[in-house]
C-alpha cells in the first residue's frame, strides 16, 4: 500500500523527537526540513499520486526501514476541504480516507509514529510542509 499524506505538518523544535521508520514503511518527503510546501508545488504532486503515478515528482528526501528521522505531525488544513486526509495513491478521489485529518486539529495533531500503527506497511509520500516551530 501506497499513501498520501495531505494537510499541515511539521515539527517542533523542542523536545527534539525522532522515530524509526518500522520494517515494510518508507516515507517520501516532498520539501526539505523547516520548509514550506507551497499549494502551488504541492497540488501537482497530490494529483499525479491520486491518479497513481507515483514517478512524476522525485521525493527531496526518501527514509527507508531502520533509517530515523523527526517525528512530523499533520494536522487538519480546513482550505483544502476532503483533500485534507491520508489516502491511498491511485485512489483517485479522496471521498473515503484512510484517515480524515478533520479529527486532528492543530492542538491534537497526528504523529508519525502513531501514523506507523494506523497503517499497513507501505509507502508514505508526505505531501507536507515540514516546518519547524
Amino acid at each position: 500500500m501506497d499513501y498520501i499524506v495531505s494537510g499541515h505538518g511539521g515539527r517542533w523544535s523542542a523536545p527534539e523527537d525522532r522515530v524509526i521508520v518500522p520494517a515494510g514503511f518508507t516515507v517520501k518527503l516532498y520539501v526539505r526540513d523547516g520548509e514550506i510546501l507551497q499549494n502551488t508545488s504541492a497540488w501537482p504532486i497530490y494529483n499525479h499520486l491520486l491518479a497513481g503515478d507515483t514517478t512524476r515528482y522525485a521525493a527531496v528526501h526518501t527514509v527507508f526501514e531502520g533509517g530515523s528521522l523527526y517525528n512530523y505531525s499533520c494536522w487538519n488544513y480546513p482550505e483544502l476541504g476532503y483533500n485534507s486526509c491520508v489516502v491511498n495513491v491511485g485512489a483517485i478521489s479522496p471521498r473515503n480516507p484512510i484517515i480524515n485529518l478533520a479529527a486532528y486539529p492543530g492542538s491534537a495533531p497526528l504523529s508519525l509514529k502513531t501514523m506507523f500503527t494506523m497503517l499497513s506497511p507501505g509507502c508514505i509520500h508526505w505531501v507536507a510542509c515540514r516546518s519547524v516551530d
